[in-house]
């Protein structure tokens, strides 16, 4: 079998949970399945970033395509994509991140990973144009696909009903989740000296600053609790040192409270996980929540939003609060932060319960969709 990896879409470094996706889910596909043979697809940005990563594992085709620029991407992923993948053969593309090709000489697999709902997540926060433009080319992509593989039960039951799949198409891959709490560059001594966590708590949010993400609801949270009990809360991910946070620090009266790190390499964000005691993921919507998971499996206590999803993937081993409610997670904050037992307890259940997610299976379930798309195109 010959299976093409669209990866048109990856920035490395600025991609967040689908990059992380990408690169598991492809290091496991190889070591797995040796008699298949894969070939990506990939930006010139990418594709550098794939042969550090991979080298002659992965045969590499490289896309004169500019991720930047809009209407370059999406010829990529209605032309250039597509007429690459029948030049060479392929008898899958599979299309890791919500949009891909409509057409071509292949079965095609395509992973949604969520339903982007931007619009009713967040009123405002992209404009209709481009809201209407993301839809109209992931249900085009969707429909067309032969498989669709989504990452969640529940992100599997946002999709059907927001661009009108029947379930019978839609296989459920869950995300793995990778190594657990390791040792980073630095000691958590001089990890706290470093970003000024002091001696204090610290409450580490790892995200993307999107708006979806909800991190202002954290730094407002803070400034519900009385100065002497807050703890520190660290933001890191691309786009957490931005100008839009750094007002909403000063505006909730909170600078002394919060550390916006912005993007940081695998080692540092290690170091900000060791020298922390719990983490906050206010998201609105997901399709799966990695940083629940990455969290868990390095003993860290889990307050999360009370959506779905979130409930799906970490059970009954996290704190859950209602995202749209600063005051209620400043509550569930203040009872992780008085109640040791509370966060040890949350941590070792949460460790055990990590281990059940391995991006070994999440390979697997893809093969499986694999195969059926085949017999399905057949």
């Amino acid at each position: 079998m010959r299976v093409g990896l669209n990866v048109l879409y990856l920035v490395p470094g600025k991609t967040g949970g689908r990059e992380t996706y990408a690169r598991e889910l492809i290091a496991e596909m190889l070591e797995l399945f040796t008699s298949v043979e894969f070939i990506a697809f990939a930006n010139r940005e990418a594709s550098a970033a794939l042969r550090e990563a991979f080298g002659e594992g992965l045969r590499i085709v490289q896309l004169p395509v500019d991720v930047a620029s809009r209407p370059s991407w999406a010829a990529g992923e209605l032309v250039a994509v597509p007429t690459a993948a029948a030049f060479r053969g392929v008898d899958i593309l599979h299309s890791l991140a919500n949009f891909g090709p409509v057409a071509g000489p292949f079965a095609s697999v395509l992973t949604v990973h969520d339903a982007h709902r931007h619009d009713t997540a967040v009123p405002g926060s992209v404009s209709a144009l481009r809201q209407t433009t993301i839809e109209t080319m992931m249900r085009a992509a969707a429909r067309k696909a032969t498989r669709v593989i989504a990452d969640s039960h529940a992100g599997c039951a946002e999709i059907c009903a927001r661009i009108g799949l029947n379930p019978s198409k839609v296989d459920v891959a869950p995300l793995g989740v990778g190594r657990s709490r390791q040792p980073g560059k630095r000691s958590v001594a001089e990890t706290r000296s470093a970003f000024g966590l002091g001696e204090r708590v610290t409450c580490l949010s790892v995200a993307t600053n999107m708006p979806h993400k909800n991190l202002v609801a954290g730094i407002r949270a803070l400034a519900t609790m009385p100065a002497t009990d807050r703890p520190v809360l660290a933001l890191a991910g691309l786009g957490t040192d931005g100008p839009d946070l750094r007002d909403a620090v000063v505006a909730a009266g909170v600078t002394d409270d919060v550390r916006l790190i912005g993007y940081c390499d695998d080692d540092t964000l290690e170091d900000l996980y060791c020298a922390s005691a719990l983490v906050l993921l206010p998201t609105l919507y997901e399709g799966f929540g990695l940083p629940v998971l990455e969290a868990m499996t390095r003993g860290l206590a889990v307050a999360c939003s009370d959506i779905p999803v979130l409930r799906e993937v970490a059970g009954d081993n996290a704190l859950y609060f209602d995202p749209h409610s600063p005051r209620e997670i400043a509550d569930v904050l203040g009872r992780l932060l008085d109640d040791k037992e509370l966060r040890v307890r949350l941590a070792t259940a949460g460790m055990k319960h990590s281990e059940q997610f391995s991006w070994r299976t999440t390979a697997q379930l893809t093969m499986r969709s694999y195969e059926q798309a085949r017999l399905e195109r057949r």
